[in-house]
């Protein structure tokens, strides 16, 4: 990483950036470049990289809190502006860092910045001098726009089929260590990669004159195939999670658990698959996501009334969009925006004279 013309190295431990010195100018920019290479030496997978600005409020600003999430992969912008990017972050982290990927397990999934949530974000991330985390939480003033995409699903084209043998008669899926992931490219010739979408990193120095004590910051590496596993359960397409996790289980009305495991599998593929077609229609469902509603369907109802909303701009596939479980371009700017907007998959009413109430709804 260069700062102001200084120059400090670190290494990559467990997914974490590590650089063990302050940095000790107050302000200042430059770049963060990260070179996955083994042991040798040998450039094995891209190259990654980013503008740094030392700019980073304290954890309970709109802006602190923004830039925390960002960095740590949830792509909320950089503003702290609450619209459909900050807020699908704040429910994303809970999901990961409070409820272990278990639904509202010790923290209802709504947009509410709460205590609890901003200590978390604050044990996360590093705790910085002059976090005042107050009793009741934050109240922001929610602001309901479309976001502009970020990046959060990478820039390349990923396919379940890159992993795959030409005419191979069985049905394979990725094992670690197999190349292809990248699309037109192997994994050593991919440089540049942006770390944080189309944001800059912003990170808190070390300030001599304050006698303060280590400063942690934290960047994750992109995860984009995880991220799409992580949106895609998320928006309803349950079909990634694969059997091994039961994703129909007998008799319930919600799937609260799933954890995405960044292999671009066969249920991946398919679950990518049903989104490109179902995000082809006029109409989606939308959930209620303040509502502490337990039930998934539930939250449908709540949301989506007798108006679904209709399906417009980068939220619609397009209609000479090819159906073919390909992560490109146009599914990628779909999913944000199906997240921003808490679209979900259109679930669809069976009537029975047995049925004492319906457990969906007709879009």
């Amino acid at each position: 990483m260069t700062l102001n013309g200084k120059q400090y190295t670190g290494r990559i431990s467990n997914g974490k950036i590590e650089i063990e010195k302050n940095l000790d100018s107050v302000t200042g920019s430059g770049e963060l470049v990260i070179m996955l290479k083994d042991r040798s030496g040998n450039a094995t997978g891209p190259s990654y990289r980013s503008e740094v600005e030392l700019d980073l409020p304290t954890v309970e600003t709109p802006t602190g809190l923004a830039r925390r999430l960002t960095n740590l992969g949830f792509y909320a912008g950089t503003e702290g502006t609450f619209d459909g990017r900050m807020q699908w972050a704040v429910r994303a982290f809970k999901r990961v860092y409070m409820n272990g990927f278990k639904r509202n397990k010790t923290e209802w999934e709504n947009n509410n910045i709460t205590q609890s949530f901003l200590s978390a974000v604050q044990r996360v991330y590093g705790a910085h001098t002059g976090d005042a985390i107050p009793g009741d939480g934050l109240s922001f003033s929610e602001v309901n726009r479309k976001s502009g995409y970020c990046g959060m699903f990478g820039s390349r084209t990923y396919r379940r089929g890159s992993f795959e043998k030409q005419g191979a008669p069985d049905d394979n899926d990725p094992q670690p260590g197999q190349a292809g992931v990248w699309e037109g490219n192997s994994a050593a010739t991919v440089k540049d990669e942006p770390i944080a979408g189309n944001f800059k990193i912003y990170l808190r120095a070390f300030d001599p004159s304050k006698n303060e004590g280590v400063i942690r910051n934290r960047v994750n590496l992109p995860q984009p195939i995880h991220m799409a596993q992580f949106v895609l359960f998320e928006l309803g397409y349950w079909l990634v999670c694969g059997e091994k996790d039961n994703w129909i289980p007998n008799n319930t009305l919600t799937q609260d658990s799933f954890k995405p495991d960044g292999w671009f599998g066969r249920y991946t593929q398919w679950a990518v698959r049903e989104f490109q077609c179902y995000a082809k229609f006029d109409y989606a469902a939308k959930e209620d996501i303040a509502s502490n509603e337990a039930e998934y369907l539930s939250r449908l109802r709540r949301g989506t009334p007798d108006h679904p909303p209709r399906l417009t701009g980068d939220a619609r596939y397009p209609d000479n969009g090819k159906i073919d479980n390909t992560l490109n371009e146009e599914t990628r700017k779909a999913l944000q925006a199906w997240a921003d907007e808490a679209l979900r998959y259109p679930v669809m009413v069976i009537m029975s004279k047995i049925m004492d109430k319906a457990i969906g709804l007709t879009i």
